[in-house]
């Protein structure tokens, strides 16, 4: 038998061993996250009450939102507990060539179902949740009662 086609044992362990290295990496990933599941966590942070955690998932402007709101939250009288959502469907698109894209959630509190717009920018750091400035300008408008 020609044994010049056969390869050694120590060839197929090292096969293997480079395989289960290379899967590992792919299952552990670089730590960047799809954006429908950096709004996921974030989401469940925000109705869990830690702010903490999904200002991590935020752009500057995205944690002054939050800062905002958690404020306001604990200005609130009464419980601030919440059952964890249920994420029913989140639809992302491109809204520029910047790298923003608006998410479209669809959230079960358990009380109620409710759509909401979410904007996600793409980073350095991967996708993290951002809120944008209002597209138009908001305007005060006074009302004068008059006594009859």
């Amino acid at each position: 038998m020609n044994n010049r086609w056969l390869i050694p044992a120590s060839i197929y362990r090292y096969a293997i061993w480079l395989l289960v290295v290379t899967g590992l990496g792919y299952a552990c990933g670089d730590g960047n996250l799809r954006k429908e599941e950096v709004l996921t966590q974030y989401i469940e942070f925000v109705y869990q009450n830690d702010f903490a955690a999904a200002k991590a998932l935020c752009t500057p402007a995205g944690q002054a939102h939050l800062d905002a709101l958690e404020s306001i939250m604990a200005a609130a009288d009464g419980s601030t507990e919440s059952s964890p959502p249920t994420i029913r469907a989140i639809t992302c698109y491109p809204v520029n060539k910047t790298g923003s894209h608006a998410c479209s959630a669809i959230v079960n509190d358990g009380v109620e179902e409710t759509s909401k717009v979410y904007h996600l920018q793409e980073t350095a750091a991967g996708w993290r949740v951002d809120q944008p400035p209002p597209d138009v300008e908001s305007t005060v408008t006074q009302e004068t009662i008059e006594k009859q």
